[in-house]
């Protein structure tokens, strides 16, 4: 909680005005399979629980690019224990992300991903 605050506090200061959402890009390249044993998808489960139930009007978005495709099955099997609202919010992105995040107006400075 407190570094939702500070975030979003600082990001306030910088731009002079309050800002009480976030977008998040987030680069899935090189995450393989092995990253998806039973101890990180119970942390992943608990984190999204928790951050669906203390801070769902916080994230605006959430892009997860370079997704491979055992994520994406993942995500299936994750979304439904989601609250709508903040499953709505995720976009699972495979290689081919630029179009998709600048359609929802979301522009990264150049070299910050692939």
């Amino acid at each position: 909680k407190e570094c939702i605050r500070h975030f979003l506090g600082a990001a306030s200061r910088r731009r002079g005005r309050r800002i009480s959402k976030f977008v998040s890009v987030i680069d899935a390249g090189g995450i393989g399979r092995h990253h998806f044993d039973r101890r990180n998808v119970a942390f992943f489960k608990a984190f999204a629980e928790v951050s669906s139930a203390n801070y769902p009007d916080c994230l605006e978005r959430l892009f997860v690019v370079r997704a491979p495709y055992l994520m994406t099955a993942l995500w299936a099997l994750l979304r439904p224990l989601l609250h709508p609202v903040t499953a709505a919010k995720v976009s699972i992105l495979g290689g081919d992300y630029a179009a998709a995040l600048e359609a929802d107006g979301v522009s990264l400075p150049s070299g910050k991903l692939p």
